[in-house]
């Protein structure tokens, strides 16, 4: 997980990824856990993804 801290935002908006996190806080902020569940876990996801592709193109296995 803490690789995701230092992955470079090539390829993503970064407008788009400050729109997810402020999605995330509202959904907290209004007590919605499920909604701020599946925020984050989408998130997490997309991002280890990229995590995954950008180690795979640095030769890392």
């Amino acid at each position: 997980m803490g690789d995701l801290l230092w992955l470079p935002l090539e390829g993503r908006d970064a407008t788009q990824v400050v729109d997810e996190h402020d999605a995330l806080i509202d959904a907290i902020e209004s007590r919605d856990g499920e909604r701020a569940r599946d925020l984050a876990c989408r998130h997490v996801e997309v991002e280890t993804e990229r995590l995954a592709r950008h180690r795979l193109e640095l030769g890392f296995r």
